[in-house]
C-alpha cells in the first residue's frame, strides 16, 4: 500500500511531515480484526520535496469456505 500526505500548512512544512510519519508508523504497524491482527511488514517512509510518501505491506491468506451442492431427496 502507498500513502501520500500533501501537508496542508504553509509553514513547518517539516514539522508536519515529521509527526504525519509517526502517526503511520504508529497506526499502521498492527491492523486489528474481529479475530486477531495483521502485522505490517516492510514499511518504509520519506518525505520528498515536502511531501510524505509512505510504503507498507500486508500479507495474509483468507480462507473462503465453499458451498458444496447439497444432494436432492430420494424416495423409494
Amino acid at each position: 500500500m502507498e500513502i501520500t500526505y500533501f501537508p496542508t500548512q504553509n509553514y513547518n512544512i517539516n514539522d508536519e511531515c515529521n509527526h504525519i510519519l509517526t502517526q503511520l508508523y504508529n497506526n499502521l504497524f498492527m491492523l486489528d480484526f474481529e479475530k486477531g491482527f495483521i502485522k505490517a511488514e516492510n514499511m518504509e517512509g520519506f518525505i520528498q520535496e515536502g511531501i510524505v510518501k509512505f510504503f507498507v505491506e500486508y500479507n495474509f491468506y483468507v480462507f473462503k469456505k465453499q458451498q458444496s451442492e447439497k444432494m436432492q431427496n430420494l424416495f423409494i
